[in-house]
Formats: C-alpha cells, structure tokens, sequence
C-alpha cells in the first residue's frame, strides 16, 4: 500500500497484527502496542503528538467547520467521560475539541488514509470526531462490533449496515433466556457511597495517599451519595417479591430499563436525538394509551454521571412514569409488560425471546429480527403489542443473522467469551485476513481528499 490506514485499536496483544505499523494511522494505546498516536495521552488533553499539523496553522474549510458546530455539543457529551475533561470547564473543553478538529483534518488531508477501522462504533468524543471527519471527507469509513457470542463479530457501516463475511461461520447455538449468563453482569456490584466514606477520604488527603484529582474525587463521592439517595425517594416503596409481583399486575405498562450511561449503547447507537434518554420517555408519553404507565428500572451499573436533579425531575414529572427498585428482576417486569423500549440494550434480546415486542429507538444488533420494531412518531402502541413473536421463525432468523459476522476477536474485553486457547491464538491470523480484506478492496483510493474538491463534497 501506497498510504497508510487508519486504524483505531487493535492495539491488545491478542489482537495486534504484524501489518499494522506506526506508519499506518494508527490510534491505541502505546503501553500494549508501538502506536503512532497514544490514545492515554490524547484523552488527557495531550495534543503534542499532533503538533507537526497543528504549527501548520492550517484552517478546515468553511464548510467543514459548519459541520463540526453542528456536532460540537455531542463531542461534549461523551467528552465529559475522559480525565482531561473532568477538571476543565466548557469552554477549555469547547476550545481544545476545535485545535484537535483542525489538527486532525489537515493530518487526513496529508496523509490521505486509504480507510478507516474502527474496532466498535465511536463513542469516547476523540475517535467520534475522527470519524466523522472521515466520513464527511469521503474516506471508506468501517466499524468493528463484537457480540455476545463467542469469537464472532460484526463489520458495519456508519449507517450500521452489516457487511458479510467472505466466508460462512459455523452456526451458533441460540442461547435460551432463561438459562442465559451475561459476562459483564457477572459478580455485579451496585455502585455505592456513604458519608462514612467521605470521611475516609479527607484522612486519605490529610495523610497524604490520595493520588486522584482530589476535587474530582470528592466531587463525584458527594454526588454519588445525592444519586443513592434520589433513587431511594423516587423509586416505589415494594418489600418484597410478592409486593412487586402484584404491583406489575395493577395496569398495563411499557418497560424502559434505562441504559448504562456514558456508555456506546446511547451515545453511538441512539444517534443525535436517543442518545438523550429523556427524549425516549417524552416521546413514549406521547403516544401512551389511556390507563397505560411507563416503568422505569436503572441500570445496575449506573453511578451519579448522567443522572443530574434536572433528568429526574424531567422524566418523573409526569404521574404515569415510575421507577421500579433496581434489585427485582428485570426478566420479571419483562414478563408482565405489553412490550419493552430500548435504545440499543440487551433487554430487547432478552424481551423477543420471551415473547414480548420490542420498540428500538437506536441501532440494535438485534434489530433485524422478528419481534423488533423501529420507532416511528405515527407507532401505535396498543397494535404493537399484540403482536405475536413465532419462536421458530426468530431462530431461524437469528442464524441467518449470525451467518454475517466474521470469526475472531476485536475487541480484547470479550476474550472472556472465548475459552478455547486454539481460538485465541488464532485471533491475529483472523484479524490479518480482516485487514488484506480492507486492503485489497481500499489500496489507492483517492475518494474526496483533495483540497480543491472538499467544499463539493461536503453535503
């Protein structure tokens, strides 16, 4: 190849490829791999590894800057997730976010990657901002999704069609709901604060031993304790199983377990409006039939982040929402509802399998199956949920889905999944053959990266 790739990750040991150099484009983390650009070092607002172009003083066209300004607020966003961002105000963050734009357009105009890889759907604000730039210039963009099934994963477009492997995987045994085991559910813990914990804090300061931002630190255990206490007020006073089980027959509801915030699952995946999970409750209660209620449960995992007094406030001001105690099963109120709505999260999953509909207001993995239904403003609830989901058909369709994905392993969290060692030597070869795929059919592009055809291809 002429010029290089443009690759974010693959940087693990498991799924490092000789092919993949330093003069490629190459995003990760230098601790595992020899990188060309530290990912650690960029997320803590280091911009010196992009200093060659930022002494350019080269400005995007203007064009281009129109459309970082539209995008500007979701960069933010997810931005907020990052240790740089933590103790910065809006607008260092507003004013750092617009150096790295114009450094990372004029490093794509001059090195003119032939593709991009990306190894999940962007959602850490840096790697959303690289993507969209490729996109709106015209590079080949692709994106990475592991699934919950072991050593297989998905390659989508930006507008998440799925791209099929060369080659036919095995078939993959449909797994059964009730006997189903999520690894990252696993050995679960609550996030939780108390002010005895305050106060182990301030000795750890006085004495020297924390090593955190100390404002920071004492800033989200504060706020940690305010989001236990909310939901404590907020949620329905039920006991015990009996109660709740006789709550969830009182009228008919909908199911929205909230999602894990800031995470993909919202801030990819819902786009530029679900990605705001106020927008689906809002939207929900326009359109709820009369005696109908929303039930609300959080997210295990969630902690104080994204759950202001304000999103409380907003989505509980309405009677016919409530919040439902975290610790009952989610299977149960699945069970009981007239039809579950997510945005991108496995209850969807889980929710088909148990005969229930599902309402999807982002991208989910799953969305193509029997049961699933994009939301749309003219969706009739009531129709909705008489429909009937044929199992037999939904396995069916669920092999032909899975028939897909490619074999292997990008993402490193997911190795767990795999417990044969063979395979996991083999993620390397498999992750190569991915690439001389991207290769044979990206080497010498020349799509919209010339400087003088840039402000007509921009939309």
């Amino acid at each position: 190849m002429t010029r290089p790739r443009l690759i974010w990750g693959l940087d693990h040991p498991l799924t490092r490829v000789d092919s993949i150099t330093d003069k490629d484009l190459w995003f990760g983390d230098r601790r595992l791999s020899p990188v060309r650009f530290d990912t650690i070092r960029l997320f803590a607002g280091d911009l010196s590894e992009l200093e060659p172009w930022l002494k350019q003083g080269l400005l995007a066209p203007e064009r281009l800057q129109e459309r970082f300004y539209e995008n500007l607020d979701k960069y933010l966003t997810v931005f907020d997730r990052t240790i740089f961002a933590r103790d910065r105000d809006l607008s260092t963050c507003r004013d750092w976010f617009f150096l790295l734009f114009h450094a990372l357009n004029t490093l794509l105009q001059q090195e003119r990657p032939n593709y991009a890889f990306f190894i999940a759907p962007p959602h850490y604000a840096i790697d959303v901002l690289l993507s969209d730039l490729c996109e709106w210039l015209h590079i080949p963009l692709f994106w990475g999704f592991q699934s919950l099934f072991p050593n297989c994963f998905w390659i989508l477009t930006p507008s998440f069609e799925k791209i099929p492997a060369p080659t036919r995987i095995s078939d993959i045994a449909f797994p059964e709901v009730n006997t189903e085991k999520l690894f990252y559910m696993q050995n679960l813990k609550v996030p939780t604060r108390s002010y005895l914990s305050v106060i182990v804090l301030w000795l750890r300061i006085l004495l020297g031993k924390q090593k955190n931002s100390t404002a920071y630190t004492v800033k989200k255990t504060l706020l940690q304790i305010q989001f236990q206490h909310k939901m404590k007020s907020l949620s329905e006073q039920l006991k015990t199983p009996e109660q709740f089980q006789d709550y969830l027959l009182l009228q008919p509801y909908v199911y929205v377990p909230l999602h894990l915030q800031p995470e993909m699952t919202t801030s990819a995946l819902g786009g530029n409006r679900y990605h705001d999970q106020g927008c689906v409750i809002e939207d929900l209660l326009d359109r709820l039939p009369d005696g109908w209620r929303l039930l609300i449960k959080e997210n295990p995992k969630q902690d104080w982040q994204f759950r202001s007094e304000a999103f409380w406030a907003r989505i509980m001001s309405d009677s016919r929402v409530h919040l439902v105690p975290r610790n009952f099963s989610s299977k149960l109120i699945i069970e009981h509802s007239e039809m579950v709505a997510v945005i991108s999260g496995t209850a969807g999953w889980e929710a088909i399998r148990m005969g229930k509909p599902v309402l999807a207001f982002g991208w989910c993995w799953y969305g193509e199956l029997p049961g699933v239904f994009k939301y749309h403003p003219t969706v009739n609830l009531s129709t909705l949920a008489k429909h009937k989901i044929v199992q037999n058909s939904l396995r069916k369709e669920f092999q032909l889905m899975m028939n897909t994905t490619w074999e292997g392993i990008i993402d490193a969290d997911y190795s767990v999944l795999v417990s044969n060692h063979t395979d996991k030597a083999q993620t390397p070869n498999k992750i190569a053959h991915l690439i001389e795929w991207l290769d044979t059919r990206y080497a010498g592009n020349d799509a919209g990266l010339r400087t003088s055809s840039i402000e007509a291809a921009i939309p």
